[in-house]
């Protein structure tokens, strides 16, 4: 039969003194388990749970005998007095609660590094996609721009390259040529016009370009009014626009 007992005494390892830990301190199981549970949070003890062993003396820790888990608390026996505690041990070598959380925190670190190396990948996959869409886009229109140039300048400037790759010598992406150069800045100057404005600037294609810069191509407008037409001189080629 069980014997009641209202209380036990327990030191655990590492401890100076014994506690007391009373039944009615116990779970309804009141079984071993609960009474490492109880001296585990008397004594702040940071060990797992799960490594504490319960002894019915101290003695008993060096020979391995410890009580099971399951035993209920009338079935143990020792404690009776401080003199003779039941016994809480653990391992020497074992991690507590502090150190769990390092570890814990170290796991965590490295799921949000892999996480943002993740990130950066898709990231670089991503813009790689529209880098490349970019580029095919500009292709075509590129393609469809010089569908219509090529046949107007053959016509126009007799141009007729050695290769279909060869076009880019002619024609390139759209440039910007001042109208009135920095050598020309005193006469632009008498003129109010700042060399430096925006409305200096003439859009023209490269191939434009190297004409209007060698004196191949010149500029003048037929009438003042608002539909003034320009006449382009290209050489011995001219014609309005």
């Amino acid at each position: 039969m069980e014997s009641s007992r209202a209380f036990w005494w327990v030191k655990v390892k590492g401890s100076g003194s014994s506690i007391m830990i009373y039944e009615e301190e116990l779970a309804k199981t009141k079984n071993a388990y609960n009474i490492l549970e109880i001296a585990k949070t008397k004594t702040c003890l940071e060990v797992p749970i799960h490594m504490l062993k319960l002894f019915e003396r101290e003695k008993d820790s060096h020979e391995g005998q410890a009580v099971r888990n399951s035993l209920s608390v009338h079935h143990v026996r020792g404690g009776n007095d401080d003199l003779d505690p039941l016994y809480v041990s653990y391992p020497d070598e074992c991690p507590d609660a502090s150190s769990s959380a390092q570890v814990s925190l170290s796991d965590i670190i490295k799921m949000q590094e892999k996480i943002e190396q993740k990130i950066e990948e898709e990231n670089a996959k991503a813009q790689e996609k529209v880098t490349q869409k970019i580029e095919e886009e500009n292709a075509k229109a590129q393609e469809k721009v010089m569908q219509t140039l090529v046949p107007l300048c053959q016509q126009a400037f007799e141009l007729v390259p050695a290769s279909s790759s060869s076009w880019d010598e002619y024609f390139g992406f759209c440039v910007s040529e001042h109208i009135y150069h920095k050598k020309q800045s005193q006469g632009a100057s008498a003129l109010g016009i700042d060399i430096a404005d925006p409305s200096n600037g003439l859009p023209l294609l490269k191939h434009f370009e190297v004409l209007y810069q060698d004196g191949d191509m010149t500029l003048f407008s037929l009438c003042c009014n608002k539909s003034a037409r320009t006449k382009h001189h290209y050489g011995q080629n001219s014609y309005s626009a």
